[in-house]
């Protein structure tokens, strides 16, 4: 991609006509609001005396450094529009803008349910305020959401393949088909990315096209995509009471799994599907002070960083009115 062909940084974006012009800020209020209510309905659900309880049995250190874990795990998270923006556009976009875009897009979605419209919104919100095309956002979210699955599939193939035998004991499976199943999934990470390594690869579909990343960017993106999963799972994983506490091989299996079908279910943060997932694949049926960890984890994991992320969007969308719109490249 040839970025010097672009327009220049201090040209302003054509401005849209009629009521496409109203999407970016429908789409900020929708969100916004659907965030406060999805932040009342978990604070009815989560009442105070469960969090303090859950507090009281649980060290402080390990608290702050659960908060410590997510915050990382973030970070990686705004790593993956950092990566997406470098490789899927040509268009420059500031790395302060992608930053924010994939750090509040992940929170918003992680807690809101329906990825693409809760943080597709955000983005599209964000992003549009750079001069960006709806083209171009799908190329970014489509490229984020790989790095995800490329992290997700490095962790479980790993563990797989490395420790079949106590894994596949835990989770009731024959040794042999869990380092199968491991092998497999990190002979398909290699062969993506021997096939990006070939040359420039593009998918077309539909009238759609999206250049794949180069051999460097898909390595970034596993490793960005390993890190967020490792952090967000040891994030939950320090909080469980030392007695119950699981092989961390069996653990990331199982938190990868709840995880995935948490978002796949579009129920806000997964609520519900994530906790019987975990509890089930680890059989914490009859530990219940693992309840008080899974409250903990909730607040400290989804809450807090919608908290952050509405706070900041309301914000920037405040300041977005304020000012004139700008070029491609700089922060909204």
């Amino acid at each position: 991609m040839n970025v010097g062909e672009n327009r220049p940084l201090n040209a302003r974006p054509p401005r849209r006509r009629g009521w496409t012009r109203f999407i970016g800020p429908v789409a900020a209020v929708a969100v916004l609001g659907f965030a406060l209510w999805v932040l009342r309905k978990m604070a009815a659900e989560i009442s105070l005396r469960d969090i303090h309880a859950a507090i009281e049995a649980t060290p402080t250190h390990d608290i702050l450094l659960s908060i410590a874990l997510t915050a990382i795990s973030f970070a990686a998270l705004a790593a993956y529009d950092i990566l997406a923006v470098r490789s899927a556009i040509a268009e420059p976009v500031s790395l302060r803008t992608a930053a924010f875009a994939g750090a509040a897009g992940y929170a918003v979605s992680n807690a809101l349910g329906f990825p693409i419209m809760t943080g597709g919104s955000v983005r599209y919100r964000l992003y549009a305020a750079s001069g960006l095309k709806m083209a171009d956002i799908s190329r970014v979210v489509t490229v984020a959401w790989g790095t995800f699955w490329l992290g997700a599939g490095l962790v479980i193939g790993l563990f797989l393949a490395i420790d079949p035998a106590t894994i596949a004991a835990n989770l009731a499976i024959a040794p042999l088909v869990a380092r199968l199943s491991g092998v497999l999934t990190l002979a398909a990470i290699a062969v993506f990315v021997l096939w990006v390594s070939t040359g420039e690869r593009t998918i077309n579909l539909f009238g759609w096209s999206l250049s794949m990343p180069d051999r460097r960017t898909v390595a970034a993106q596993i490793t960005v995509g390993a890190l967020d999963l490792a952090a967000a799972g040891a994030a939950f994983y320090v909080l469980l009471p030392d007695a119950v506490k699981p092989d961390i091989g069996t653990f990331a299996i199982v938190y990868t799994a709840a995880l995935t079908l948490g978002i796949l279910s579009h129920a806000p943060g997964g609520i519900g599907v994530f906790e019987a997932t975990m509890i089930s694949g680890l059989g914490f049926s009859g530990a219940p002070e693992v309840v008080g960890s899974l409250v903990l984890y909730r607040v400290i994991y989804y809450v807090l960083p919608l908290a952050v992320a509405a706070l900041a969007l309301a914000v920037a969308e405040v300041g977005h009115r304020r000012r004139p719109r700008r070029g491609p490249g700089e922060t909204p």
